[in-house]
């Protein structure tokens, strides 16, 4: 054999050589990595045993077959350098030695990629398979509008002797309450009420609000009602805390009105019941929902007197046939739109005594 042809066989069996040493370097650095690198740690932990058992059943097929092949590309080039050179030979089982050594250390590196290739493939397949995204929008779509029915009712108004009145009625009324209120100040039409409402008012901040009034000035209600009398009060407060106990707001609303007739004993009190909501927010808030407001309503119109205490609902006007604000009122399911203000007003009208 010629000095060319040995030359050639020692540069395969470096080359193989090379590529041994290198290649699980190779993998471990510029392929897992980049494979690996987006993997969660604290979810591996979740697919532990079916992993061990993948990991356990692929790992001894890669380990036998990337043996197996590299003892017989081994073999073959220890055969075919043994029948050309002694000296080829001795420097063949050498490089044998180390290639077997690096064999070893080849396969426990494939053995660990393949460890966290079978995580990567499991924890996606797991993922994939038990990921609870499509049962819960279902689940989340079915419940948002239940079918709910309204298993409290409104309560009704016995009093039969209200009058229709003109907008001069109005001259000497103050309106209290709520964000509600502030949609009649703002949109409606009698401008020359008096009005003490603001966003977010309730039975349980009422006396802690400063608020500027027209011919008055900025003052807090128990000196409004010390400075100016009334001839009619409208009351509408509740709302902002339905979601605490209906016991405990009626007592704070009892004793408004108890202050009220005080301090303004010949001024006609009207209880306005509050505002209903509309079905979509009925359907999924537990608190402010139209059994919670038809308690409350039921409750304070008890303090009704008929003489100089009257209750009035305009939920009787904006109500659908389940008793819910009607969608096509409103935009937020909790206030009705800045044009039925005036409906709302021109539906007091219909309400004076």
């Amino acid at each position: 054999m010629t000095n060319k042809k040995i030359e050639t066989k020692i540069f395969l069996v470096l080359f193989i050589f090379s590529f041994i040493i290198i290649g699980p370097y190779v993998i471990d650095k510029y392929i897992l990595t980049k494979d690996t690198e987006n993997i969660e740690d604290n979810t591996l932990e979740e697919y532990d045993e079916d992993i061990q058992q993948i990991y356990e059943n692929d790992s001894n097929i890669n380990i036998e077959e990337n043996s197996n092949q590299i003892s017989n590309d081994i073999i073959d080039i220890t055969s075919n350098l043994n029948s050309n050179s002694s000296n080829v030979v001795s420097n063949s089982n050498n490089n044998s030695s180390n290639i077997i050594s690096n064999s070893n250390s080849n396969i426990t590196s494939n053995k660990n990629s393949n460890k966290i290739s079978n995580v990567n493939s499991n924890k996606v397949s797991n993922k994939q398979s038990n990921k609870p995204s499509n049962t819960v929008t279902s689940n989340k779509q079915s419940n948002k509008v239940p079918t709910v029915k309204n298993t409290v009712p409104n309560p009704t108004v016995t009093f039969t002797g209200f009058k229709t009145v003109d907008s001069s009625y109005f001259d000497d009324a103050l309106f209290i309450g709520d964000s509600r209120t502030v949609g009649i100040r703002d949109y409606g039409t009698l401008k020359n009420a008096s009005y003490f409402c603001d966003v977010g008012m309730s039975t349980y901040n009422i006396y802690k609000k400063n608020l500027s009034v027209k011919s008055v000035g900025k003052v807090t209600i128990d000196k409004l009602l010390e400075k100016k009398k009334y001839g009619k009060i409208y009351i509408m407060l509740g709302i902002n805390e339905i979601g605490s106990s209906i016991d405990t707001i009626y007592n704070k609303y009892s004793n408004l009105v108890n202050k009220i007739r005080q301090k303004q004993p010949n001024a006609i009190i009207f209880i306005e019941g509050n505002l209903h909501v509309a079905k979509s927010r009925n359907d999924t808030d537990k608190n402010i929902n139209n059994n919670r407001i038809n308690k409350l309503n039921n409750k304070i119109a008890n303090l009704a007197n008929n003489q100089n205490i009257f209750y009035i609902d305009i939920n009787t006007y904006f109500d659908d046939a389940d008793g819910n604000l009607k969608s096509s009122y409103t935009s937020d399911a909790t206030h009705v739109y800045a044009k039925y203000y005036k409906d709302w007003c021109e539906w007091l009208k219909k309400h004076g005594i």
